[in-house]
């Protein structure tokens, strides 16, 4: 079955709005991410009726796409590793798999104890695997993939589903991570890691940012850190999208 299909680069209406590569799929999209060296693109169709192409990896330089998972469920969300480049992880409504691309086999597959998976993130340090997740039940779950299959910590500070996690993509200068939920509160933490495999990491709740609406049980749908400054920003179902500083 066809992945999806590239067009060139736009017509002149399309090039004037600054796109320069368009790519149709079968079904509507939910997330994608990007590898970090850039070549590669991985978005996530949950709604498509082949389970196959719930994820596709596109390949831009070469504009083609490839479909290389079978799931017995939809795929909620995916992410490249950031520092080891060849681990690639996906998310289901009860399981998280990372697989190894190169290899083609499936390292680690993390379980989520007692609700539906939300949201996960992955962290950026160099020598260090590190996964938070976020479950419908309110709780945020901190992952050490070399302690074995139990979970490191979990919390549960929101009132609601936790609907975004994010690590600070700069942890060497800003150990930091944020827990986003329905109640409309995102939470911040400070996360040190060590490259001393018996040390573990050291978790401290920092602060509770309000403002804004819960509608629908829903509050806070995606939160991410500024690249260089310890600054978040968050987008709500209110509408509003709203940046948080020092």
């Amino acid at each position: 079955s066809t992945q999806s299909t590239w067009g060139v680069e736009g017509d002149a209406k399309e090039a004037g709005r600054g796109l320069i590569l368009k790519g149709i799929h079968q079904s509507t999209l939910l997330n994608g991410t990007f590898h970090p060296k850039g070549d590669y693109l991985a978005v996530v169709a949950p709604r498509d009726d082949v389970r196959q192409r719930n994820t596709i990896i596109h390949i831009l330089s070469k504009r083609s796409s490839i479909s290389p998972f079978k799931f017995s469920g939809a795929v909620f969300q995916a992410k490249f590793f950031p520092t080891e480049l060849s681990l690639f992880a996906v998310m289901t409504a009860n399981r998280i798999k990372i697989y190894n691309l190169m290899e083609s086999r499936i390292v680690k597959v993390i379980t989520a104890n007692s609700s539906e998976l939300q949201c996960f993130d992955i962290h950026h340090g160099n020598s260090n695997r590190h996964i938070i997740s976020g479950t419908y039940n309110k709780g945020a779950t901190w992952h050490d993939l070399d302690m074995g299959f139990k979970a490191y910590k979990r919390y549960k500070h929101h009132r609601l589903g936790v609907e975004a996690v994010a690590f600070h993509p700069n942890p060497d200068t800003y150990p930091l991570w944020a827990t986003a939920g329905g109640d409309g509160k995102v939470h911040i933490y400070h996360g040190s890691v060590f490259e001393e495999i018996t040390k573990n990491p050291l978790l401290i709740p920092l602060k509770i940012l309000k403002g804004h609406t819960t509608i629908n049980m829903s509050a806070v749908k995606c939160i991410a850190f500024h690249p260089t400054l310890p600054w978040i920003f968050s987008a709500g179902t209110d509408g509003n999208v709203l940046c948080w500083v020092e």
